[in-house]
């Protein structure tokens, strides 16, 4: 067993939780931050997969691209393309001089976009973990 399976364990859970929470801000028209928590989703995810691919600790990097190629995941142009632009999320509502920038940018159609995307994602790396 990998002695790190408890911190796997907090991760998937957490990365539900998040999504959650996710579509919850969304429902509320808080599009910047759901779209926020959706990266904290797949960043958890990621982590997971790092930990089970290499057996060692979860790494202190947000960046999602470089998390999966820690996990040694095949990814798709696309894939990879995708959490480049999510990995943007994560930095845009955390910094103050992309925050309103950001904030327009998050319409409605673009949030359900990328939180489709961010859910689709999700599922296959749950899938991906449930059986390494």
């Amino acid at each position: 067993m990998n002695p790190y399976q408890k911190q796997v364990d907090f991760f998937i859970l957490e990365a539900k939780r998040h999504f959650k929470t996710a579509v919850s801000l969304y429902k509320g028209k808080h599009y910047d931050w759901s779209l926020f928590v959706g990266h904290l989703t797949l960043e958890k995810l990621l982590k997971a997969a790092v930990i089970v691919a290499t057996n060692k600790p979860a790494p202190y990097i947000h960046n999602l691209q470089e998390l999966a190629k820690r996990a040694r995941l095949e990814l798709s142009v696309q894939q990879i393309a995708d959490l480049g632009e999510i990995t943007t999320f994560n930095l845009a509502v955390r910094y103050e001089a992309e925050q309103y920038a950001f904030y327009k940018k998050c319409a409605a159609a673009y949030a359900k976009k990328w939180l489709r995307k961010i859910e689709k994602f999700k599922l296959w790396l749950e899938k991906n973990l449930s059986n390494p």
